[in-house]
């Protein structure tokens, strides 16, 4: 072990590093947001964020804002350097976000929520651009996903995205390019769930593991997917060609 962080009063729900490796931002179920010096082990600043327990936080690609996401329903953007909060977004339905994230590109966030939905956001014009409603909230098969019950109930459901095969770098790209083709969704009960952008379809699903999924993440380079579970396992996947293009 190299260091202890300490400094929130609940249990800490996400972190990331920004792209230098310099800093640590931290969101914790006191609402806080911490940003943390790597090097010094201290904390640069606290930022009170939300009214109930952060879910998501994340660095921009360039390092510069700071998302956060909260089971009080808002996505907030901060400045980095100042601590000030530039933006707040919010989606009709007010529904708790479960997991935010920047697109490779930085110029949309990828939000999930306990409604069954991912939202794709255009931040910088304060809208919505997209949304994918990938489960029937009504499906009592689905019901329980949902339904926050235990003390997962802030990481259960874990949204990513696949990258393109091409890599995309056009700062022109559309949603779609910039999102990549496919996002892969953990889907609570054994299996994860790979969804067509552009479709709106479930194209592949793999349930390997014997326990809920808790968290889904994506290798950038490889395409490499990694799944965690209740089950006790990791799982490293590679993904084959989608049947919908066979």
């Amino acid at each position: 072990m190299l260091r202890i962080l300490t400094g929130h009063t609940h249990h800490v729900n996400s972190i990331d590093y920004n792209f230098k490796g310099n800093l640590i931002v931290s969101g914790a179920a006191d609402e806080n947001i911490r940003l943390w010096d790597v090097r010094q082990s201290k904390c640069l600043r606290i930022l009170a964020a939300h009214s109930d327990p952060v879910t998501a936080v994340g660095f921009a690609p360039d390092g510069t804002i700071v998302v956060s996401a909260s089971h009080d329903g808002l996505i907030r953007l901060w400045d980095t350097a100042t601590g000030q909060c530039l933006k707040t977004l919010v989606s009709a339905t007010k529904s708790p976000v479960m997991y935010v994230r920047f697109t490779p590109n930085g110029r949309y966030l990828l939000a999930s929520t306990m409604d069954g939905c991912i939202r794709l956001w255009d931040y910088m014009k304060d809208k919505c651009a997209k949304t994918y409603l990938l489960r029937d909230e009504t499906s009592d098969e689905d019901a329980d996903i949902n339904r926050p019950t235990n003390e997962f109930k802030y990481s259960s459901v874990s949204d990513f995205i696949i990258p393109s095969e091409s890599g995309d770098k056009n700062d022109n790209a559309d949603s779609e390019d910039a999102t990549g083709p496919y996002i892969v969704q953990g889907m609570g009960k054994h299996s994860i769930g790979i969804w067509d952008v552009q479709k709106k379809q479930l194209v592949d699903e793999l349930d390997d593991h014997s326990g809920p999924v808790l968290y889904v993440n994506v290798d950038t380079h490889s395409g490499r997917m990694v799944s965690t579970s209740m089950d006790g396992t990791v799982r490293i996947w590679q993904p084959t060609k989608r049947r919908d293009s066979q």
